[in-house]
């Protein structure tokens, strides 16, 4: 057998022909030795990629990953400094919440210290969504006589002028234990390029701690077509390969 020349051959498309569809391809062979008989095969045309998908999904089996940033504000060092995956206090866990999880525990700290932590996620490139939601576990344990400590969750990204916009607070009062967050982000992070996510504990000194884990961001962006188009000759449009 023998290979023939290019370009092979040339199969033109319709315009209005959907992504992912399968068209069928009829071949007749004719050349100055003969003719042989026509052979029938379906070709699909390019690959549909889905609009919801899944951004972020941490559970922290393995700590804090190296890609979050850790924001030590407060004061005194120690195991229970700021978040950490190591459970200083060792405090129960709920389920789904499973060790390790991600915790900040001002009771830990003891005495004197005081803190203003932030957990920081990532940067998402959310720049095709057209709606976004953030989900995580938690436990909020809050100190009846202390400094009123607060729990806040805030999103940034250049839909928010690169400003940290509060999308929860928690304070004067515990979260369920467990406690199942959903969190409707879409005027902080869609069409975003550069979006984060932060949990800021603070306001802080011998209270008590505040654990999360199982964080997700999914959205919702338009279906898009993965179709590498061939070069052909003007006005011919080829299958991809």
């Amino acid at each position: 057998a023998s290979v023939g020349n290019a370009p092979y051959f040339k199969v033109r498309i319709p315009a209005g022909a959907a992504c992912n569809s399968d068209v069928q391809i009829n071949v007749q062979i004719h050349a100055d030795q003969g003719s042989w008989p026509g052979t029938s095969f379906t070709h699909t045309i390019g690959q549909l990629i889905p609009g919801n998908f899944t951004a972020l999904n941490e559970s922290f089996g393995s700590g804090i990953p190296a890609t979050w940033t850790v924001v030590n504000g407060g004061s005194g060092g120690g195991a229970a400094a700021t978040w950490t995956a190591a459970n200083p206090g060792n405090r129960a866990i709920a389920p789904p919440m499973a060790a390790p999880v991600v915790i900040v525990d001002s009771d830990a700290a003891g005495l004197g210290p005081t803190q203003n932590e932030e957990l920081i996620t990532p940067a998402l490139n959310l720049a095709t969504t057209t709606s976004v939601t953030l989900e995580f576990d938690q436990f909020f344990n809050w100190y009846d006589f202390g400094n009123s400590e607060i729990g806040d969750v805030d999103v940034r990204s250049s839909a928010t002028g690169n400003n940290w916009v509060n999308v929860l607070r928690q304070q004067n009062g515990d979260s369920p234990n467990p406690d199942h967050k959903t969190l409707n982000i879409t005027a902080q992070a869609a069409g975003a390029t550069n979006v984060q996510v932060r949990f800021h504990y603070y306001q802080a000194a011998f209270e008590k701690w505040w654990m999360v884990d199982n964080v997700k961001v999914t959205a919702v962006a338009p279906p898009a077509c993965n179709n590498a188009v061939c070069t052909g000759a003007p006005g011919v449009a080829k299958a991809a390969n």
